[in-house]
């Protein structure tokens, strides 16, 4: 499947966020298979499975960030959301919207760990 068939997401994803949901994780799913056949030969080649398995998840930040890098001021969207409605949509997504979030929040959290 080719992915320029699909519409930015940065121009849908306040009129359509199922759109975008599944623009995002079509082109994520897309990407995925690659990545990962990387890393069961590294597994199979006994590389220390803790260096895999950060590798694995700083490849799965690149492929969220490329996804999400045209929805312009998330962060800001992230800032006002209260602890408790991240905490919310974290543990219990309900809908389309409140899973791109969880992405975005997953993204935030996993810059976060990096600047420590």
């Amino acid at each position: 499947m080719d992915l320029g068939e699909f519409k930015d997401i940065e121009l849908d994803i306040y009129h359509n966020p199922l759109e975008t949901y599944l623009i995002a994780q079509i082109r994520i799913s897309n990407l995925l298979p690659t990545v990962l056949d990387r890393y069961i030969h590294c597994i199979k080649e006994e590389s220390d499975l803790d260096t895999v398995l950060e590798s694995l998840e700083w490849e799965i930040y690149q492929l969220k960030k490329k996804v999400y890098i045209n929805i312009k001021e998330w962060d800001n969207l992230l800032n006002h959301l209260s602890d408790y409605r991240i905490l919310e949509i974290e543990n219990n997504p309900k809908g389309p919207g409140d899973l791109i979030i969880k992405d975005l929040i997953w993204i935030r959290e996993y810059e976060n760990k990096l600047d420590r």
